[in-house]
């Protein structure tokens, strides 16, 4: 949990897109932390709105997902 929380300050930061962000916590940190499932959606909503529109909203759905992420860790 502890580096999907970095990654979640990354994204806040702006160090790391919102797509990527979201796709490496999925991949990477949610396989036994169901807590991080949601984050396999996130990217998935980002890919279908890079081809359909709405990326501006897919994006504001990552970095608001990365605030409660982050924020959880206080």
């Amino acid at each position: 949990m502890w580096m999907a929380r970095r990654l979640a300050g990354e994204i806040l930061e702006g160090r790391i897109e919102p797509y990527d962000g979201a796709y490496r916590i999925w991949l990477s940190y949610s396989f036994n932390a169901p807590e991080l499932e949601h984050w396999r959606g996130l990217a998935t909503d980002y890919e279908v709105a890079a081809e359909t529109g709405g990326l501006a909203t897919a994006k504001q759905h990552i970095v608001q997902a990365a605030r409660n992420l982050f924020s959880a860790a206080k």
